[in-house]
């Protein structure tokens, strides 16, 4: 803890900036984003509702949505605990858990001995960067967060396993497995560290030689458990969120992912344009987007290659980047092809990249210029980072922000104009939920859930025949679609044609034997054409 003492004021005035960037999750009111995961994790999840060993089972034997994280899961328990479903207790919990991260990352670089200058500097990318803002404001990303928490004590533990005496380090290395253990079951992200430690051993060796390949191999083993049972667990079956490949097949997918790969550093280096929903073409074959994504990728790539020989240190955060982003390159696809939350982690080694660039080029700028006060304004770029992510943290507020912001900015994403429609629906607000699920339908004209939703609000609004409108092609598209069949079944008995719902409830049956709903509304039915026929 001697960094900690020795920078206090610093520690205080990075704490004090980041509080101030996130400031409108104190005095705003930011909600639960029913119509994203929140709901799904903790509003409608009865696991979190109390601490109990019963509830802990379930939050260890169960994936929710599609993920397997069972620590996330218990850490809601807690916050419901002292809150209830308050939001904004959420959201401070997650504030506190990233303060602690950049805590513990600028006591990492001390103890790497960096300058305290790129230390800082780092630390604050770090903290108050607009592609922070996903990670912070949204509380179901509470897994981004406590993961990168006990990875980065994981890490901690692992260079006291290397630095301390023999009675210390078997301690020390049992407790950076246990955290690491802890941030893979938070979330699989985890997975980038144990290349990171080896890596690490290589450009910052210690002074005493203790890691060996058997060092390493538990923190592999490990990693690979959580791996598999990932990908199992994210199968589209289980609501996950992988998905087959990018235009059937992994040449179509490497294409795809070509302009989307340099697009992350873009962000990270000009980070203007965030959005919860990107929209990329899939690609068949090499274009232009393709070409330049290409290209882009080589530079990089010859660049980081240029320090491996010349600079160890950046090799290896740069490494840290590159190995961070690995895991959404394409390699496994994913249904959304780029978020902002996949480069919380590789943002550990950007910003060590970056400041370092800022400091040795404000190094040689005052052996040239004579004024230093000339030379600092290369860091006045810096100071727009907590600007843009005080404005992005208000997008986040509320579900109907949030979306309109996405579709702003991509406006053919037919996916953030259904989650629009949705929150136009939690508040009640139905002319503009059809206007956007509408729009969702001149993008996608097979969405199931737009058509749903049109013919379950027409059919609300007593509209019987523009409900039947889109009822009836989404039976066409959709036939299986049983949800769907019962809002036709309910629009043909509304609008006075009880042979026809039964005869759509006999489809549903057919498909759905045990279908309870089915089987009520045909009983009503049936107990409607008795009573007819008795009084006649």
């Amino acid at each position: 803890m001697k960094y900690i003492e020795k920078d206090i004021i610093i520690i205080i005035l990075l704490a004090a900036l980041t509080v101030l960037t996130y400031n409108d999750i104190f005095f705003a009111q930011h909600e639960f984003l029913l119509t994203w995961d929140d709901a799904e994790y903790v509003v409608n999840n009865d696991a979190i509702k109390s601490v109990s060993f019963h509830n802990i089972g379930l939050a260890f034997s169960n994936q929710y949505g599609g993920n397997y994280a069972p620590l996330h899961i218990i850490s809601y328990m807690f916050d419901y605990l002292i809150f209830g479903l308050y939001s904004k207790g959420f959201l401070t919990i997650n504030l506190l858990v990233h303060l602690c991260n950049g805590l513990l990352f600028y006591y990492l670089l001390q103890r790497l001995s960096h300058s305290k200058l790129v230390n800082s500097i780092a630390t604050f990318i770090f903290l108050c960067h607009p592609v922070q803002v996903e990670s912070v404001a949204w509380i179901s990303q509470r897994k981004n967060l406590l993961a990168m928490l006990f990875f980065l004590t994981s890490w901690h533990t692992y260079i006291n396993f290397r630095e301390r005496k023999q009675i210390a380090k078997s301690k020390n290395y049992t407790l950076s497995l246990i955290t690491f253990v802890a941030s893979l079951l938070t979330k699989a992200v985890a997975v980038i560290m144990p290349p990171i430690l080896l890596l690490f051993d290589y450009c910052y060796p210690s002074r005493h030689k203790t890691s060996s390949w058997k060092t390493h191999l538990p923190y592999w083993c490990a990693a690979l458990v959580i791996g598999i049972l990932t990908i199992i667990i994210q199968d589209p079956q289980y609501a996950g969120g992988r998905t087959g490949y990018y235009g059937g097949n992994p040449f179509s997918t490497a294409l795809t992912m070509l302009p989307i790969l340099p697009r992350y550093v873009s962000l990270v280096l000009c980070p203007i344009g965030l959005s919860a929903e990107y929209d990329f073409p899939i690609k068949t074959a090499f274009d232009f987007e393709v070409l330049l994504g290409f290209l882009a990728m080589c530079l990089l790539l010859t660049g980081y290659f240029l320090f491996y020989r010349k600079n160890k240190s950046i090799f290896f955060w740069s490494t840290v980047f590159i190995v961070g982003i690995a895991p959404i390159a394409g390699f496994i696809p994913l249904v959304t092809q780029m978020n902002e939350r996949y480069l919380y982690f590789p943002l550990l080694g950007a910003s060590v990249c970056i400041s370092t660039g800022l400091v040795k080029a404000y190094e040689l700028m005052t052996v040239r210029i004579k004024y230093k006060l000339i030379c600092l304004s290369i860091f006045l770029p810096l100071l727009i980072l907590p600007i843009l992510s005080y404005g992005r943290t208000k997008v986040w507020r509320d579900s109907i922000s949030l979306w309109s912001d996405a579709v702003t900015k991509y406006p053919r994403n037919s996916d953030a104009w259904t989650s629009l429609g949705y929150a136009y629906l939690d508040k009640g607000m139905q002319d503009n939920a059809i206007y956007s699920f509408k729009q969702t339908i001149s993008l996608m004209p097979q969405n199931p859930f737009a058509l749903e939703e049109l013919g379950h609000i027409y059919l609300l609004k007593k509209d019987y025949s523009k409900s039947l409108y889109y009822l009836i092609q989404l039976s066409a598209m959709h036939p299986k679609y049983t949800k769907g069949l019962l809002l036709l079944a309910n629009n043909y008995n509304l609008s006075g044609f009880p042979d026809k719902a039964r005869e759509v409830l006999i489809k549903i049956l057919a498909l759905e034997p045990d279908n309870s709903e089915a089987i009520k509304f045909m009983e009503e039915l049936n107990s409607k054409s008795i009573r007819k026929l008795v009084e006649e």
